[in-house]
């Protein structure tokens, strides 16, 4: 559990948000090794998993996991089904 508190929004670094291809996300992987976190938000994996991935449901209480489990240190590459990305 969050024993810290918690980072307020305002105090955090977003920037640079875009769509990117696969191509980009495996390139952008391959740069920064050790300094992202992948949070995969789809509800259902069928699709497949992402090798060292977080997944966190939109359909589960989000917020709760999300806040409890991503660290604010580290670049985020957020990936969402289709019509659910924003």
């Amino acid at each position: 559990m969050n024993r810290k508190g918690y980072t307020n929004t305002s105090d955090l670094d977003i920037k640079n948000i875009s769509k990117l291809t696969s191509d980009e996300v495996h390139q952008y992987i391959k740069n920064n090794i050790g300094k992202i976190v992948i949070l995969d938000c789809r509800d259902n994996i069928n699709d497949g998993i992402i090798p060292t991935s977080i997944n966190i449901g939109l359909s589960m209480p989000f917020s709760i996991w999300a806040g409890t489990l991503i660290p604010t240190d580290k670049k985020l590459i957020i990936v969402a089904d289709k019509g659910k990305e924003e």
